[in-house]
């Protein structure tokens, strides 16, 4: 079996507790932070579809190939670390919200995956490096889509506000 771990972290401009909530809002707001280029949709399948104890399905697409990856939610530390472990006990990512000392404006957010294949070291290490690559650019562009989406969301507020 072949195991590897994938992790990209950002700063976004956003408190901690904010950014927190989309992340866990698979009803609404998770589905506006995921790359169109790698995602094709999501929907919830089970649970309240806000955190702990929602199931949802999510379209995965690389090299013209559609994967369908169901996934089960958890929150080891509510209000820091959301976890979703695949159906198949193959993936399992958290997202980590760590806020910034000094800055209640920002925080950092990881998003880490760790993955499990059973191939053989050859093949295992070949679509390690592959996968590897294609998740961490995948993370960095989520990353930055969270960004962009809760700096739309503070606009929208501040423009509701005036």
């Amino acid at each position: 079996m072949v195991r590897f771990l994938v992790s990209a972290s950002s700063i976004i401009q956003a408190p901690a507790e904010e950014v927190y909530n989309v992340l866990k809002d698979y009803n609404n707001e998770h589905a506006h932070i995921i790359p169109r280029k790698f995602f094709d949709g999501m929907r919830v399948l089970r649970g309240s579809g806000v955190g702990e104890g929602t199931r949802f399905e999510a379209h995965f697409k690389t090299f013209g190939q559609r994967t369908t990856l169901v996934m089960d939610v958890s929150e080891p530390e509510p209000g820091r670390i959301l976890q979703e472990i695949d159906t198949q006990a193959v993936n399992i990512t958290k997202f980590i919200v760590d806020p910034i000392v000094d800055n209640d404006s920002s925080c950092n957010v990881t998003i880490r995956t760790d993955v499990m294949k059973e191939r053989g070291w050859v093949a295992g290490t070949i679509d390690m490096w592959i996968k590897r690559k294609i998740m961490t650019h995948m993370y960095e562009e989520e990353l930055k889509t969270l960004n962009q989406h809760m700096q739309s969301k503070r606009g929208r507020r501040a423009d509701n506000e005036n």
